[in-house]
């Protein structure tokens, strides 16, 4: 088995993703394969700063169509309503409470991940004919789950 770990630069839309995941492809016909991500370039980065604006009662909805509509540019199949409508309630509470916890920035920066796991298993389903590999891959804790 290989592990194969990308970074966010690796994952920005246009040639960065696709060689990642020509890679992933190339790699998986030769060994079983483990893969491990990063956010995509800057995600984490906008989303720390929409918490930052949240908190301080600042307007952070621009920022977040910014975010989504970067996030499916290239892969305008891959739905991310459910990410969207979790982000922006958590968003909306730190908007109300002026404050947030680690807890919740720390779920709310998962999120860059989780969607870039999401982007990829569309990408790469062909691969793994809808098999996850993990017993249960949890993409939104308590919510949403996809069986292997």
């Amino acid at each position: 088995m290989k592990v194969l770990k990308f970074g966010g630069k690796s994952l920005a839309n246009g040639f960065p993703l696709e060689s990642t995941l020509q890679i992933i492809e190339s790699t998986a016909r030769l060994s079983k394969i483990f893969v491990v991500l990063s956010a995509r370039a800057d995600a984490t980065d906008i989303l720390e700063k929409m918490i930052h604006m949240a908190a301080s009662g600042d307007d952070y909805q621009q920022e977040l169509d910014v975010f989504f509509n970067y996030q499916v540019a290239h892969t305008p199949q891959l739905n991310l309503a459910d990410e969207r409508y979790s982000i922006g309630r958590m968003l909306e509470g730190v908007a109300l409470l002026g404050e947030y916890s680690l807890k919740i920035k720390d779920q709310l920066l998962a999120y860059g991940e989780l969607i870039r796991c999401l982007l990829l298993i569309l990408r790469l389903n062909h691969l793994v004919n809808g098999q996850v590999g993990a017993r249960y891959l949890l993409l939104d804790p308590g919510k949403r789950q996809c069986k292997s």
